[in-house]
């Protein structure tokens, strides 16, 4: 999947080895593998190598333009309209492309600058990747929980949390730290789960909500995936910005 890789983070304001961080870590792969799979279904809802749900995916379809557009325009599953600018037109086949690793792989890249408009430049590589695997993860509003330790939606990572009396919505309300445990441990079961989860506690700080970042940045780690300059320039189509 180089060639496409290389493209499309070209295109949408990543470098190589931080969409491949973020395509590793998104189709279960082993840690520190690039096995990947293209068939991929994770839990049913959330295919192909980016883990697309459908309204995502379909969210991609009508960005004007994207590869996925495009796409989708030429094989009549979607045609120009209402009110978000493009008509569905069979939402089953538009589904089925999830399933296209190329088109997956762009639209990955295409998702991150999408949302990543609103924030400013990160310097480092590490960062880039734990923003844009964050925000396909979790969301806009995910990602902004992350930032701020506040939340900017109704999700909670835990059943047992309780809105504070007289208070009707979680949106402003700081995030307990044990919520951010919840969430890391939802993401490392199995084996080890208690090792793991306090491995990442301490590399994070100390706290579950530096240990769910320090989990973040390990698994997109685009250390793994780091090319050459060289290679960088053989790969890049001419003209791409």
């Amino acid at each position: 999947y180089k060639d496409w890789v290389m493209e499309a983070a070209a295109k949408h304001g990543l470098l190589p080895e931080e969409l491949a961080g973020i395509l590793n870590a998104e189709t279960g792969a082993p840690e520190g593998t690039a096995r990947w799979d293209p068939d991929s279904k994770g839990n049913g809802a959330h295919w192909g190598l980016g883990q697309f749900d459908r309204g995502t995916w379909e969210r991609v379809a009508r960005m004007e333009g994207s590869e996925l557009n495009k796409a989708a325009l030429e094989k009549g599953l979607i045609e120009p309209g209402g009110k978000s600018g493009y008509r569905i037109l069979n939402a089953d086949g538009l589904s089925q492309l999830r399933l296209d690793p190329e088109l997956s792989i762009h639209a990955t890249a295409e998702y991150y600058e999408l949302n990543n408009k609103e924030f400013p430049p990160l310097e480092t590589s590490e960062e880039v990747a734990e923003r844009a695997y964050a925000m396909h993860h979790d969301g806009l509003p995910g990602y902004k929980n992350l930032l701020t330790q506040t939340y900017h939606n109704e999700e909670r990572y835990t059943k047992d949390f309780r809105l504070p009396a007289g208070v009707k919505s979680r949106i402003g309300q700081p995030i307990p730290d044990a919520q951010w445990e919840g969430k890391l441990l939802k993401q490392i079961k199995g084996k080890n789960q208690a090792a793991r989860a306090e491995h990442y506690r301490q590399a994070g700080g100390g706290t579950h909500h530096g240990a769910y970042r320090a989990f973040l940045k390990e698994r997109t780690n685009p250390e793994l995936f780091r090319c050459t300059d060289a290679e960088l320039a053989a790969m890049i189509k001419p003209g791409a910005k």
